[in-house]
């Protein structure tokens, strides 16, 4: 019967665990569907199996550690292969994870010794108590776990810190298996009005610890995000100042034609009554390519406008073939800002690989579709050299040294999520293909 209830324990406290790990990187899964049920089963499969044969062996009793060090490493092994993630990060999320469980231990010490008196330290009337612990602040820690451990994990996936950071509460979880489990394990041993304070604060510590932290981080990466929103809104504010300017020497230059055309028409008619066809025909061509030279809108929609042909001038200096195929109407489907957002990170860090690119065509080709106002659909190919660097399915950004993902990057997936929409990027044969989907604002 004791075995039976260790192995349940473990099966339950395993699960909890990797429901909380799938919650977390939840956008960032590596299988789908039946594969990603079988592993997960696989998995639990052998933590029973595990436990049984630890229990059966009884190797706690050589090695009390054993347990934890198996079935840490098993829920890592499970956690890379369900997930995209470095192995930093699943220290770090497994371990605040694991104090709500320590905590919902001790809790269950304090209730078992206060209700039931000291009659009994059976494991039998323990584990229950724990098991509802834990269902009645899964709400709680669902909910910190969504709104708090997700945009963490996705918002700063192989950022620097990672490498540094798992080494918290790893230590929190060891100075409480070391310090302060190992002293509140056994009912008659400590437990007092006392000594029950040291639980109680501890777990009061940490929980705020991890909160203050995790919440310091989000600011900070909003606070990035932020400032890279508003050097987005620097550039199209200077691109909206070039395009007034090309507008305004259209115009003028308008006038100018119109001012001409007389004179224009009567060399045309000077030439064709002379019978002079060859003369006539190169300055006919020379007025074509005069006309063709002034740029002339690609779409209605004024802000898309200025924005590609601020990048089209831009390639055009630097030698980069741009081209653009656009069907779109006065009137967006989502807001204008956001769509600005996006494609202006996806052409900026188009002509930077293509000016890091070594030798080879440069080139960027933009698709840009409304479909009859009801989605925006976003294609990006650009040329790019083998520089391109991955870490757990994320690109990094060459300008931070390969070193953490693109702010760029970043901002457009939370877009395209906002929209209900999808953002894949993918490199191969020298070729850099970003599609983003975003559905209508429902808002609008």
């Amino acid at each position: 019967m004791k075995i039976s209830l260790s192995i349940l324990q473990t099966v339950l406290l395993v699960s909890f665990n990797l429901v909380m790990l799938c919650l977390t990187f939840r956008n960032r899964k590596k299988l789908f569907g039946a594969k990603f049920y079988f592993v997960i089963a696989s998995g639990l499969a052998v933590t029973a199996v595990s436990s049984y044969y630890l229990s059966v062996f009884k190797v706690a009793a050589v090695w009390q550690y054993c347990y934890i060090v198996i079935y840490f490493l098993l829920t890592m092994l499970l956690c890379r292969l369900l997930f995209y993630c470095r192995l930093s990060e699943c220290v770090f999320f497994y371990f605040v994870i694991q104090t709500y469980v320590d905590d919902t231990f001790m809790a269950a010490k304090v209730i078992q010794y206060y209700l039931l008196g000291r009659v009994t330290d059976n494991m039998f009337f323990f584990y229950p108590i724990q098991f509802a612990l834990i269902a009645a602040g899964i709400p709680l820690i669902w909910r910190f776990s969504k709104e708090k451990l997700t945009g963490l994990a996705d918002t700063t996936a192989g950022m620097r810190f990672w490498r540094y950071i798992w080494i918290m509460p790893l230590s929190f979880y060891i100075v409480y298996r070391i310090g302060i489990s190992e002293q509140y394990v056994v009912l008659d041993s400590v437990w007092s009005d006392m000594n029950i304070m040291v639980p109680l604060f501890w777990a009061i510590a940490t929980i705020l610890a991890y909160y203050l932290v995790i919440s310091t981080l989000l600011e900070v990466v909003k606070h990035v995000e932020d400032r890279e929103k508003l050097a987005a809104a620097g550039r199209q504010l200077q691109m909206q100042k070039e395009q007034y300017q090309k507008l305004s020497e259209s115009i003028e230059e308008t006038r100018r034609m119109r001012h001409d055309l007389g004179h224009q028409m009567r060399a045309i008619a000077g030439y064709a009554g002379r019978g002079e066809t060859e003369k006539l025909k190169e300055y006919v061509s020379s007025y074509l390519e005069q006309m063709e030279s002034e740029e002339l809108p690609l779409c209605e929609n004024h802000a898309l406008d200025s924005m590609i042909h601020f990048y089209i001038r831009t390639a055009k200096r630097e030698n980069i073939r741009m081209n653009v195929i656009l069907e779109t109407l006065k009137e967006l489907p989502c807001r204008e800002n956001d769509v600005c957002v996006v494609l202006g990170n996806l052409l900026e860090n188009a002509l930077e690989a293509c000016r890091r690119q070594a030798s080879g065509e440069r080139y960027i080709d933009l698709k840009l579709s409304t479909g009859s106002q009801n989605f925006i659909a976003i294609q990006v190919v650009n040329s790019c050299d083998d520089a391109v660097r991955q870490r757990s399915g994320t690109f990094l950004s060459a300008k931070r040294n390969y070193g953490s993902p693109g702010i760029g990057i970043s901002s457009i997936k939370k877009i395209a999520e906002r929209y209900r929409g999808s953002a894949d990027f993918a490199y191969q044969d020298g070729k850099f293909q970003a599609r983003i989907f975003l559905n209508r604002d429902l808002e609008k």
